[in-house]
């Protein structure tokens, strides 16, 4: 997670079923089957044109908007509960009288994912803004994730890039893009990816507003057991190779250094 290995996730939502990945998702953003109004007006969420989803749900490849990004997040930070979305808490008069109060726009909230699998999930996003460089001010506890998208997979073509993350308070989604699609640049004319200007704006928003609130903690345990790692092999009715030979050992190329997204 921290490093963006995404294949890991691929496979995963491969192996679990990405139209499970796709039913936790919707359930934690609070949205329906198809979406409404704007340009995808009833197309199917987080699936492609034919209405199919497929394991790249794990790593990104389906559109959303930034607001249910951050109400994702907002429930994972909220161990699990999920608030109707709303832009927004009150209302004042020019006296300082409450029109709308913050009971009358919040529900009582909905126990949209476990509070185990919210609680690990935090844990898992925790090393990702220090890695990225994107470290809240006096190293406040932060879950995180950056996110690129490309056109075909080049590094030259990204269309997307997100920052989105969260304190137990407060849930943030950066995210720069085109609707149509097309290649993002910075001022120099390089490719902007998710630890980059959205990273940069997150960074800036979450400490700004952040400043001289109380340092709230995250989780710092795993609570659900991972498996034994041990998988059964698969049956086979033909007979291993054996060889006198001893295997010639060729030395590993040496890869190259992770690059940040």
């Amino acid at each position: 997670m921290t490093r963006s290995l995404n294949t890991t996730f691929y496979g995963l939502a491969y192996e679990v079923g990405p139209d499970n990945v796709r039913t936790t998702a919707l359930a934690a953003m609070g949205l329906g089957d198809t979406w409404q109004g704007g340009t995808l007006d009833g197309a199917k969420v987080l699936a492609n044109r034919e209405g199919f989803t497929g394991a790249a749900i794990g790593i990104g490849e389906y559109e959303v908007r930034p607001v249910d990004q951050a109400v994702g997040f907002a429930t994972l930070a909220n161990g699990g509960v999920r608030h109707a979305t709303h832009y927004i808490a009150q209302v004042t008069d020019s006296e300082g009288g409450l029109v709308v109060t913050p009971e009358s726009v919040v529900d009582a909230g909905t126990q949209a994912i476990p509070a185990e699998v919210a609680s690990d999930t935090t844990l898992s996003t925790e090393g990702v803004a220090e890695y990225s460089r994107r470290s809240l001010d006096d190293d406040r506890p932060v879950a995180s994730k950056t996110g690129t998208q490309g056109l075909q997979g080049s590094v030259s073509d990204n269309t997307d890039a997100w920052m989105v993350g969260y304190t137990p308070s407060i849930s943030t989604a950066v995210w720069m893009g085109s609707d149509t699609p097309s290649a993002i640049e910075n001022a120099d004319g390089g490719p902007i990816f998710g630890s980059g200007l959205p990273g940069q704006i997150w960074q800036e928003f979450m400490d700004r507003v952040l400043d001289g609130t109380p340092v709230e903690d995250l989780p710092t345990e795993q609570i659900i057991d991972g498996d034994t790692g041990n998988s059964v092999p698969e049956e086979t009715t033909q007979a291993p190779v054996t060889t006198s030979q001893a295997p010639v050992r060729r030395p590993r190329p040496r890869r190259p250094p992770p690059r940040l997204r």
